[in-house]
C-alpha cells in the first residue's frame, strides 16, 4: 500500500527531490525520486553533445542512472522541431486574433 508523503527538498544540483513512503509486506519503504528543472537537463546533454563529456562521468556527477539520460536525450531530439515553431506559433495565435476582432466587427 502506497502512502504518497511528498515532500519537496532541494538537491545538491538545484533539482526537486521527493521522498515517497510505502509499506509493503508490513515494512516500510522510503524512495527518493529526483526531479531536476528542464534547463538543467538540457545543459547536461549540451556538456555531453557540445563539451564531449563521457555520460558515465555526467550520470556519476548528478546522480543519474544512464537509462534516465538516455531517455532525456531521446525526448530532446523528438521534441527539437518545436524549438524552431514558436515564432509560427505566436504568429499564428496573432493572426487568429486578428479575424475574430476583425469578424466581431463586421455582425
Amino acid at each position: 500500500m502506497y502512502e504518497d508523503t511528498r515532500r519537496p527538498l532541494k538537491g545538491v544540483f538545484g533539482q526537486t527531490l521527493i521522498k515517497l513512503t510505502y509499506s509493503s509486506g508490513g515494512k516500510q519503504h522510503e524512495k527518493e525520486e529526483k526531479k531536476l528543472h528542464p534547463g538543467k537537463k538540457v545543459t547536461i546533454l549540451k556538456r555531453h553533445l557540445v563539451n564531449k563529456f563521457a555520460v558515465s562521468d555526467l550520470c556519476d556527477k548528478y546522480k543519474l542512472q544512464p537509462t534516465v539520460f538516455y531517455r532525456w536525450q531521446k525526448e530532446f531530439f523528438e521534441n527539437g522541431a518545436s524549438a524552431f515553431t514558436r515564432d509560427t506559433m505566436r504568429q499564428k495565435s496573432e493572426e487568429n486574433d486578428r479575424i475574430k476582432m476583425h469578424s466581431g466587427s463586421i455582425k
